[in-house]
């Protein structure tokens, strides 16, 4: 693990007035509390997932310092011992109140280009010791002198993940996988080029222009993208949000990098592991202050059940691609199929086209579907009280409320999600145009 490290600082306390000094909030009752920042942080993620983890850093030779090397000690990670030392450890001091932040203080100092030339080539010294290498870039100066590009050729195929707020060419160029949020792919893009883009061709160009093999990129409320280049090919894996209720986005982006890295370490594909990062994530950012995933949240991650139900008659692309959505969730998913006698008292006596056997046997040879499961009532309320999804996921422009198996889903805590249709697909339809062409 390498990169800046800061200490976060959480004065946490009360406010019900304001000063009569100025228009500020009033903090009373408050507590501090010092959480690991930066790298440090994702160095601690890593280490709860069960990682073997080193972290090669500068701080000062302060106070706070001394605070991050215990708290670094406390979460079994080993820091690299470097001898030389920052001007002073940067520390991120944030005031709330209740749950709501009103006021962020930075104590921090820019490191200079020949400390910088320092830990690049210290770095490149003892890189071929470790197996897996996470550069977390937050435009301290720290990280200026890296050339990732160099790295690669002394590790050889090793991975090295990329995350990097400055969006430095020298370290974009060489990794394995780029972790750019939006803004970040839009700097790089306005920075080099002046028309507008859309978000695939931005992608597109960032790949191309650092010959990147994968891109994940976060997109906030809107999920992730995982991008994968095969020789000049460049396609896209859409995965959507897990929402969650958003109080602190703090340490998001360390939760993504390090979930993904230890995944892959594991030998998960990139897509399973981006997965359980966007998974983790959405928990990391329903708690106020750095979230520190677990063992338990892997588990919870791969054990994920989603939900989704029809009549499934004639297989269009509208059902693939609702299946699809389903799966990039994340997790197993369970069809549940009408019986023959539940079609015909939803649809008519002349359905169903297909027989039971032959539809379930359609579904399950889809790599998307893990299992199908035939009900013979008209909706598939019993089949969700006795499986209990944490996701139900429909199709359509259905409104939420009237979504079947809503209310057992949501009193376990899970939610239900709608996907809209594509384009004019439908049995139905189908149906219809088969036999206007007889």
């Amino acid at each position: 693990m390498v990169g800046e490290v800061f200490l976060d600082e959480n004065i946490i306390g009360m406010s019900d007035r304001l000063s009569p000094e100025a228009p500020v909030p009033v903090l009373y009752n408050s507590k501090c509390k010092k959480h690991l920042g930066g790298a440090a942080n994702v160095a601690k993620n890593i280490s709860s997932l069960g990682g073997d983890v080193s972290l090669l850093t500068l701080i000062g030779n302060d106070k706070a310092g001394e605070t991050v090397k215990l708290m670094l000690q406390e979460s079994n990670v080993n820091l690299i011992e470097i001898n030389i030392f920052s001007e002073v450890t940067i520390r991120k001091i944030r005031f709330i109140a209740n749950q709501q932040h009103l006021l962020r203080h930075d104590i921090e100092t820019k490191i200079d280009l020949n400390s910088s030339n320092y830990f690049a080539n210290y770095l490149y010294e003892i890189s071929n010791d470790f197996d897996v290498i996470v550069i977390s870039d937050y435009n301290k100066g720290l990280l200026q002198a890296i050339k990732t590009e160099k790295l690669k050729l002394l590790v050889g195929s090793k991975p090295i993940y990329i995350d990097s707020k400055s969006c430095a060419e020298d370290l974009i160029k060489g990794a394995t996988i780029y972790k750019p949020n939006r803004p970040e792919l839009d700097y790089i893009c306005e920075k080099c080029i002046t028309q507008g883009l859309d978000t695939k061709e931005k992608i597109d160009y960032v790949m191309n222009k650092y010959n990147l093999p994968k891109l994940l990129l976060t997109l906030g409320d809107n999920g992730m993208i995982l991008a994968t280049k095969v020789n000049s090919e460049i396609t896209l894996e859409t995965l959507p949000v897990h929402k969650k209720d958003v109080y602190d986005v703090t340490g998001a982006g360390d939760t993504v990098i390090s979930v993904l890295a230890f995944c892959v370490s594991l030998g998960m594909s990139v897509l399973d592991s981006s997965k359980k990062a966007n998974y983790i994530a959405s928990k990391c950012v329903s708690v106020l202050g750095n979230y520190t995933a677990t063992k338990e949240d892997l588990k919870e991650a791969s054990e994920l059940t989603i939900f989704t139900n029809g009549c499934f008659d004639i297989l269009h692309i509208g059902h693939v691609k609702l299946l699809e959505s389903c799966k990039a969730l994340g997790g197993k998913v369970i069809v549940g199929l009408n019986s023959d006698k539940s079609v015909k008292k939803l649809k008519g006596e002349e359905r169903p086209f297909n027989n039971v056997q032959a539809r379930k046997e359609l579904l399950e040879n889809l790599k998307v579907v893990d299992q199908v499961i035939v009900f013979e009532e008209e909706t598939p309320y019993e089949l969700i009280k006795k499986i209990q999804p944490d996701i139900i996921v429909k199709g359509g422009d259905y409104q939420k409320e009237d979504i079947i198996g809503k209310d057992i889903v949501e009193e376990k805590g899970g939610r239900v999600e709608i996907f809209p249709f594509v384009g004019n697909y439908s049995t139905t339809l189908l149906a219809k145009k088969i036999k206007g062409n007889e």
